[in-house]
């Protein structure tokens, strides 16, 4: 009898090296978009028949991407901020560095177990409004993709503290003033450069 594949049983992780063989901390989700996209090229040429010949072709570049949406809990944010960010906490304060660092992710499907290599956060959206959880968006960019066997996921733990809500939120202009607010997206864009194949399938920058 097989395990039937259900959206509950979906699991997500993240390591924080960009080729580690395994994830080393889980992360509940919303949703989760990431997969590996791939081209077939196949050649133009007449051949005297409108007949498609499947062999006469060839895979050319995927790119690895996609949305992860989470719920993060402090704990889970301070895994994530560097990542986003590029620094390791100072305080409680972050510093944005010239460089975003690389990571590893791992997506339990049930069936499958799928890993993104190398992926570096393209772009955080955080989001609110009034009775919700604080939500975040990652736009999420690889360079390449392996498939593992079902049940491979490592035995973690996902943060069980809870999640920030909307009334947490505390927004001060100048350092002094607090002002109430109905709702507020607060977009990270680390303008990642996704188009550069050179001599390679997968990205090479």
């Amino acid at each position: 009898m097989t395990t039937e594949n259900l959206s509950h049983n979906a699991k997500f992780g993240i390591a924080v090296t960009g080729n580690a063989a395994a994830a080393t901390t889980q992360l509940i989700f919303v949703s989760d978009s990431v997969a590996k996209q791939a081209k077939i090229i196949e050649r133009d040429g007449m051949r005297g028949t409108r007949s498609h010949i499947s062999t006469d072709s060839r895979f050319g570049v995927y790119s690895v991407g996609g949305t992860v949406v989470l719920n993060p809990t402090p704990e889970e944010l301070a895994i994530l901020f560097p990542l986003i960010l590029g620094t390791a906490a100072n305080g409680t304060s972050f510093v944005l560095a010239e460089t975003v660092p690389e990571f590893m992710t791992q997506h339990d499907r049930v069936a499958k177990v799928f890993a993104g290599n190398y992926m570096k956060v393209g772009r955080a959206t955080f989001s609110g409004s009034p009775g919700q959880p604080m939500g975040l968006a990652l736009d999420l960019v690889g360079k390449t993709w392996t498939e593992a066997n079902s049940g491979s996921f490592p035995a973690l733990t996902p943060s069980v503290s809870t999640m920030y809500m909307f009334q947490d939120c505390v927004l001060s202009l100048g350092g002094v003033n607090t002002c109430e607010i109905d709702n507020f997206e607060l977009v990270i864009d680390n303008g990642l450069i996704t188009d550069r194949f050179h001599n390679s399938q997968t990205l090479t920058d």
